[in-house]
């Protein structure tokens, strides 16, 4: 058996980033929502990610590095928006000194801001040097004013 002196070391930065995340997320939800309009659904604050508005659309950026478009998942069901990956996962044989590109299945879910059932065609996605863009079409648009109807009464 071979002595790899860095192996031993447990990979403190990672246990301090979950630990901080946890707190930060049951903080947050204790105050309430994190923004005027979005919920987050689940525990998970990884990966990380900045919601925006442009115009009517929410544009997700979710930052995916060491992910291809092949080990992403979208999907939208009763309007909670939800991302998902798995990295490929090293083979058994390989062996490592030092192992920081963290090998990982994460999901992260948001609430839409909407009373319609969002559609899937009004969801587009962009993944690009490990950004993954995410935009919601038209879901800040806001709803057309009730038309009163006028009732005349006949005698």
């Amino acid at each position: 058996m071979r002595y790899l002196p860095l192996m031993s070391v447990p990979n403190l930065d990672s246990a301090f980033d979950s630990a901080f995340d946890r707190i930060h997320d049951q903080i947050m939800n204790a105050i309430g929502q994190r923004s005027n309009f979005i919920k987050f659904v689940g525990d998970s604050a990884y990966p990380k990610c900045n919601i925006r508005v442009d115009k009517t659309d929410l544009v997700f950026d979710v930052a995916i590095p060491y992910y291809s478009e092949e080990d992403i998942k979208i999907s939208v069901e009763d309007n909670v928006l939800s991302i998902s990956g798995s990295t490929k996962v090293a083979k058994d044989d390989e062996i490592f000194v030092v192992r920081e590109i963290p090998q990982r299945t994460f999901e992260r879910s948001w609430k839409l801001p909407s009373k319609e059932p969002v559609a899937e065609k009004d969801i587009l996605a962009e993944c690009k040097n490990g950004l993954l863009t995410v935009r919601v079409k038209n879901i800040l648009a806001e709803e057309q004013p009730k038309k009163k109807l006028e009732i005349k009464l006949t005698k």
